[in-house]
């Protein structure tokens, strides 16, 4: 079973309509093979990212960027 945490970030990626690599990067500031173990329940998500989990303030979603 999935803890609130790992739902919370399934959901706020899904928030930002970003990939996961890019949510990963620009939002998260970690690694994408980070954030596929945290999706996955494989390791925690430390204490920080789990608090701007919880309370995303402000939601700075990057830009999609026009070519």
């Amino acid at each position: 079973m999935k803890n609130k945490h790992v739902i919370l970030l399934h959901a706020r990626i899904k928030e930002s309509k970003l990939t996961d690599r890019r949510f990963a990067q620009e939002v998260m500031r970690v690694h994408p093979r980070t954030l596929r173990r945290w999706k996955g329940a494989y390791t925690p998500i430390p204490p920080l990212q789990r608090a701007f989990l919880e309370n995303p303030q402000p939601l700075t979603w990057p830009k999609e960027e026009t070519p």
